[in-house]
């Protein structure tokens, strides 16, 4: 954004980049919901906008939230997540122009989009 200030890059330890990627929400979401005892399905592959993906449901035993997780199948990397509460609010996160760093592969941009929020982008180089 122009008149941003510049955040200084500094590489995280192991121990750091562990605790980011605990905390990211990308992936670590699915594990917090299988490991709190969610109930998680895989449904059938369907067409989703960009093509064919495998989707995983998973139901959140801890706030009721339905999360599918859209996975491309030839890679397994999620492309998209669509969470609707039990509220009926709903919120859809795209993720794509992945990378790999030091064997980990993140998205470098996720995308999120809300009934209640405007479209927010964050991207990221590394």
């Amino acid at each position: 954004m122009a008149g941003a200030q510049e955040l200084e890059k500094k590489k995280a330890t192991d121990d750091e980049a562990r605790e980011l990627a605990a905390n990211s929400g990308v992936l670590p979401l699915l594990l917090k919901l299988w490991t709190s005892g969610s109930a998680i399905e895989l449904l059938e592959t369907g067409d989703k906008e960009n093509g064919t993906m495998t989707r995983i449901r998973a139901v959140s035993s801890i706030d009721s939230s339905e999360n599918i997780f859209f996975l491309d199948p030839s890679t397994l990397l999620t492309r998209r997540i669509e969470t609707v509460w039990a509220d009926q609010t709903t919120m859809t996160t795209l993720l794509s122009d992945y990378f790999s760093e030091d064997g980990i592969t993140l998205p470098g941009t996720f995308v999120t989009q809300g009934q209640e929020t405007s479209e927010v982008t964050i991207s990221t180089t590394s």
